[in-house]
């Protein structure tokens, strides 16, 4: 069904665009993220969606006059479903917009500024388009990105809430640059970041307070968003034992059931060692003599007691469990 005017409803008799398919409703939750731009005029804000690639609903508050740039795929969809409350907004979606610039943000010519709409910050633009915005976040499940600038330079800052804390970080902030934010990382449980420390390109949780079977090991780390801990360099042999040591300096001599040491995610066949993800053969190794055994012992661990060597140990055996997030 086509639209041919809400004049009535938004008081700008002399601004009426070409849309069809408008949409009234209430303004939707704070924790929605999308771009806000005051005090522009209906037909204002349906061009400053126009001139978003990446934009998909435009929103009008017309008692502030405020303009909400919603950039989420499923946004018109699930708008139906939180529709309780005044009807105080109008929606249009993009492919619904008719102006003539809507379809030109494609190439880069020569390029001019306009305000990107957050204090005195510009937006370059190619042709009719911005094209030095990144569109918002979606939300951030148990946390929330703090600040609402989108322009090129700006950073947002991740905080995680109460009960859960960043899963690395060293990627709590988040910078936009060229239409794309750098990464940033994930909100977890705080006791899948305690004793974390990095090495290289990944990131380590050392889970020394219990110990778990090889099974109970891997489904902690895929609860927490990582893997059980790979070793594939000597460096990486020698990071992973010194800081071990600090949190176990007198490991107890190996017995079957619980022991001082930690599971790799590899396995031993009785003829060769495997990785776990792809079952190829592992490139390094930092075997006791005559370890690996027999493939009875399917699992490998690094021993505390003999000084983080690996051995093949029975399945139901009991380690500390590391994990491992590359970057």
């Amino acid at each position: 069904m086509f639209v041919i005017s809400v004049l009535s409803d938004l008081g700008q008799a002399k601004e009426a665009p070409e849309y069809r398919n408008v949409r009234f409703g209430p303004r939707q939750d704070e924790s929605i993220e999308r771009v806000m731009l005051p005090n522009l005029s209906f037909k204002k804000c349906l061009k400053q969606c126009a001139l978003r690639s990446s934009c998909e609903v435009m929103g009008y508050f017309r008692a502030a006059l405020l303009c909400d740039l919603h950039f989420i795929r499923d946004f018109w969809d699930t708008l139906a479903c939180n529709e309780n409350g005044p009807r105080a907004m109008v929606y249009v979606q993009r492919s619904d917009i008719l102006l003539k610039e809507a379809e030109t943000c494609k190439s880069c010519g020569n390029s001019t500024s306009q305000t990107c709409g957050h204090g005195n910050s510009t937006s370059q633009t190619c042709g009719h388009c911005v094209t030095n915005e990144c569109p918002p976040y979606a939300k951030v499940p148990n946390g929330k990105i703090l600040g609402n600038l989108h322009c090129d330079g700006t950073k947002r800052l991740l905080k995680c809430d109460n009960g859960y804390a960043p899963k690395d970080r060293t990627y709590v902030q988040s910078v936009c640059k060229d239409r794309q934010r750098t990464n940033i990382t994930q909100c977890v449980p705080e006791k899948c970041v305690h004793n974390q420390d990095t090495f290289k390109s990944s990131t380590y949780t050392f889970a020394i307070d219990s110990r778990r079977n090889y099974t109970d090991s891997v489904a902690f780390c895929q609860y927490c968003g990582y893997r059980v801990v790979t070793i594939e360099s000597e460096d990486e042999q020698s990071f992973l034992a010194n800081k071990m040591s600090r949190f176990v300096p007198y490991p107890q001599p190996y017995t079957s059931g619980d022991n001082d040491g930690f599971l790799l995610d590899f396995y031993n066949t009785g003829h060769s060692v495997l990785r776990m993800d792809d079952n190829t053969h592992i490139s390094y190794s930092n075997f006791r003599a005559n370890e690996p055994s027999n493939g009875t012992e399917p699992k490998i661990a690094a021993m505390g007691t003999d000084n983080w060597l690996w051995h093949d140990v029975p399945e139901q055996d009991r380690f500390q469990t590391v994990c491992e997030s590359d970057i």
